[in-house]
């Protein structure tokens, strides 16, 4: 099983204080700077002057790349089944449902509005976890 981000925190981010660390964490939970600061009684200066630390910046960005790669796995390992399940409605009696899943493919493809995609790349989900970091 997957170490806590926590766990992973405490071995990566050595020479942090308490406060820098909980600051991660809770960046990595999704939570923005200004209710960062405010749950843990600082400034949103204090926070944006530890990244310009290397020790701060490389935890953090150490932390979003396992984070990411940890979504990456589990999407991936989902993809299989995704796919099944378009199979199926693409077997369906409605003919609705058939149309709306083939379109869903192709656009997903790129097909439709031609810009045909690299079905290898996932940088969609890198910019939607640095979005929400």
């Amino acid at each position: 099983m997957a170490k806590t981000k926590a766990n992973k925190t405490g071995q990566i981010g050595q020479g942090l204080a308490p406060l820098q660390i909980q600051a991660i964490e809770l960046m990595l939970a999704g939570k923005r700077i200004t209710e960062i600061a405010e749950e843990l009684g600082i400034s949103r200066s204090t926070i944006y002057r530890w990244f310009e630390t290397p020790e701060f910046s490389e935890t953090f960005n150490k932390l979003c790349y396992e984070l990411l790669k940890e979504a990456e796995t589990k999407i991936l390992a989902l993809i299989g089944r995704a796919i099944e399940v378009l199979e199926e409605l693409l077997s369906e009696d409605d003919p609705n449902i058939r149309f709306k899943t083939a379109s869903l493919i192709l656009r997903g493809a790129g097909i439709l509005n031609g810009e045909r995609k690299d079905l290898g790349k996932r940088s969609a989900l890198e910019k939607y976890i640095r979005c929400h970091n």
